[in-house]
This record gives C-alpha cells, structure tokens and sequence, in this order.
C-alpha cells in the first residue's frame, strides 16, 4: 500500500494539490482543498468497516487496489496532459542569467527546479510568458530578474509566478481523480494489511511475524516519501504517477492469484488454507 502512493499523499498533499496549478499560488486555497482531499480519506474507512464482514477480505483488498490504480492512471494522464498541452514561452528574459533557463514551454520549464514560469494571461487563455532563474531566497514566489521579480506586479496579480506548476484549465480533473484514490484506498487498503495481518498467522509466530512485517510497512514508507520529490524530477510528475500505478497493478495481481478468503477462517485452520494449491485456496471458503 505505501509502494502505491499513500505516503506522498499524506505528507505532501499541500503540494501535490499546488502542482495542478489550480491554486494559482493561492497557499490558503491548496490547504483547504488538502482538508477536503483528507476528509474524503476519512469518510472512505467506513465504507471498509461496512463491508470487511460482508463481502469479505479478498473482494475489498483487489476491488480497492483496482480503483486506486485507475484514480493513479487519471492522475498521471491529468498531469501528462497538463506538461504536453502547456502554454509556450513566447519571449526571452534577455539578461544573461537566462542562459540556463532557454526551454520553450511551461512544462518543460517548471520541471527544472532553478527555473519558473512567469506570465500573464487574459481570459480567452492566450499567454504572454517567458522561463525565467527563480529567486530561491525568496522561496520561489518570485524570480530573479524579469517581471516576476517586481513584487508589486507579481503580488498584484498583474503577472503570475508559477514554480513547480503550469496553468491549465483541466486541472480540477486532477482533484477529483486524487479525490477518488482516497475513496478507494481507505475503504479498502488502508485497513485490509493490518485486518488479514492479524488473522494470518499461528500464535506461536504472531508476535514476530507482526513485528516483522510493520517494520517493512514503515520502511516503505519511509522510502516513498524520501524519493516522491527526486522522483517527480527525473521522472516528472506524471511518469511519478504511471509508477505507482505499475506497482498497484501488480499488487491487485499478486493478491488476485494468491490471496485467499480469511474471512470467517478459524484461526486453526489458517495453516491448512494457506498450504494448499493456489487455485484451490483462492476458491476455499468457509
């Protein structure tokens, strides 16, 4: 489950949200969506207390890792979309400290962690833009020459900066397609790990087994979310999403051949379960 985007979601969510551009620099904005994305999370796990019992610990676990997959594979196409169809620049900087920021459309520009986007839009979506060094010490809210280094025109609204973002009008597309693998994943593999955890294993190995396999949960964890911002720089963002939609896509596989039904499954009968044939297993019930 953390191989599959859980941390970055939980820990960078702010910024993933101010990523689609659809913020537009507004930080108050980007949390409250953030606590609208997180709510959604919260309402999910009752729909898994609802149906662990009902349908059962297998149906819930694939049904789940197959949504998240498809709201992973729309977050990915989102922001793919949104670098492909970016607005181009239409004029240099013309100093030169532009030199290392020479990239002819927003996506690219922004993808480059020195470089923003500086431009000013009119309401039928045409750009007057250029790719400019952006101002590190001002925490990238402006840049550091051009007109996105006035900070009576950008705090004006007259110009904007966008660093780390691109405008794009699809972009609220990206919110409901985050929304949606909150929804799935809550209901379904956030609690699923820990419920078929605890009913797995004989009690003479519980406690070790427990042990062992909560560290590779955290250590997971821990390595997703030290690599889901290095990985949106080699990768982009979008190449970011269409990995850990592999990695889904192979966990729903995995648990599709190989994980039974616990449900219901006295705890003296779980090693004989798990020691028949695979066909067999994922079709015993009880």
């Amino acid at each position: 489950s953390n191989y599959s985007y859980t941390s970055p979601n939980r820990y960078y969510s702010a910024s993933i949200i101010t990523m689609t551009g659809i913020t537009q620099n507004n930080a108050s904005l980007a949390i409250w969506i953030s606590a609208l994305t997180s709510t959604i999370n919260f309402l999910g796990t009752f729909i898994g207390l609802f149906l662990v019992d009902r349908i059962g610990r297998r149906p819930l676990t694939i049904a789940s890792l197959s949504g998240t997959a498809l709201a992973l594979l729309g977050l990915a196409l989102t922001f793919q979309l949104s670098y492909v169809n970016s607005p181009k620049v239409t004029f240099d900087g013309g100093v030169a400290e532009n030199n290392s920021c020479l990239f002819e459309s927003c996506g690219v520009c922004t993808s480059k962690r020195e470089c923003g986007f500086c431009f000013e839009g009119d309401t039928e979506g045409n750009y007057t833009a250029s790719c400019v060094l952006s101002n590190h010490s001002l925490y990238d809210e402006y840049s550091v020459y051009g007109d996105c280094s006035n900070t009576t025109l950008a705090a004006g609204g007259i110009v904007v900066y966008a660093y780390d973002w691109c405008p794009y009008q699809y972009a609220w597309i990206t919110i409901i397609a985050l929304g949606l693998y909150l929804l799935f994943f809550s209901s379904g593999m956030a609690p699923m790990p820990w419920t078929i955890n605890s009913e797995i294993y004989p009690n003479w190995a519980r406690a070790t087994c427990t042990s062992i396999t909560t560290s590779i949960n955290w250590s997971a964890n821990l390595l997703v979310s030290l690599t889901f911002l290095t990985l949106t720089e080699v990768l982009l963002k979008h190449g970011t999403f269409y990995l850990y939609m592999c990695v889904a896509v192979c966990g729903c596989v995995c648990f599709t051949l190989l994980l039974p039904e616990t449900r219901g499954v006295p705890l003296e009968q779980m090693g004989d379960l798990f020691s028949l044939p695979v066909l067999q297993r994922i079709k015993k019930r009880y």
